[in-house]
């Protein structure tokens, strides 16, 4: 499993910011495909595939999966790609630190 350096920061003036396809590979990651999983998530845990071509019919992500993973390996980008749970976990993780910065922004605001 590829997992970002706690050194990557996306400041405002950060050159991933301006790299699209880069950008969504940092930020995104897949649900390792199955036949289960695919048909419980309707081809959404391709979230690379579709955050790189958010236009693209849900069941061809898969087809562009293979072209994207070369991609990523050609230019030494992160294909992130996690188990059911463990992808629900990271989820779960990014939702309470939203939620913390969230409170603190209120906290701030109202003192």
């Amino acid at each position: 499993m590829y997992t970002l350096p706690d050194s990557i920061k996306f400041r405002d003036k950060s050159p991933i910011l301006e790299n699209y396809p880069a950008l969504q590979l940092y930020t995104t990651r897949n649900m390792r495909p199955g036949t289960f999983i695919d048909w419980l998530w309707g081809g959404l845990n391709y979230q690379i595939e579709h955050h790189l071509f958010p236009t693209m019919p849900r069941n061809k992500l898969k087809t562009v999966m293979p072209m994207v993973k070369d991609f990523c390996a050609k230019n030494k980008l992160p294909y992130m790609v996690d188990d059911y749970f463990t992808g629900w976990g990271y989820a779960i993780e990014q939702f309470r630190n939203v939620a913390n910065i969230a409170a603190k922004i209120v906290n701030k605001a109202s003192a």
